[in-house]
């Protein structure tokens, strides 16, 4: 079972951010071919919820978004690492951070998945 681990930005060391950007980047831009602006302004606000193996190893990971005076919290870059997937981690991903949402922003009201 990984280790669950959410973070804001300014608590992320800098290897956790490599690994979240490169995983990112491999994922969405090389695999999915998806051209966009992959590293952006919202990863300074949000909550960043990983998933680590016992090697500490990234393996699954998301961001959580506090919008509109945090009464709206948007997950997006929801992400599972190739090697890892197969084993439901994207659903227990999905389902952490619809668990942490209440603890981290008491005054969501709606929650949307990007």
């Amino acid at each position: 079972m990984d280790n669950v681990y959410v973070k804001q930005f300014s608590q992320l060391t800098t290897n956790e951010l490599f690994d979240i950007y490169k995983l990112r980047v491999a994922v969405f831009v090389v695999e999915q071919k998806c051209y966009y602006q992959e590293v952006d302004d919202d990863d300074k606000i949000s909550y960043h919820l990983m998933f680590k193996d016992v090697r500490g190893q990234l393996t699954a990971y998301a961001r959580i978004i506090p919008e509109q005076n945090r009464t709206v919290a948007r997950i997006g870059r929801v992400v599972v690492d190739p090697q890892s997937r197969g084993g439901g981690r994207g659903r227990r991903l999905v389902d952490q951070a619809l668990t942490q949402i209440p603890q981290l922003m008491p005054k969501a009201s709606k929650i949307v998945l990007a």
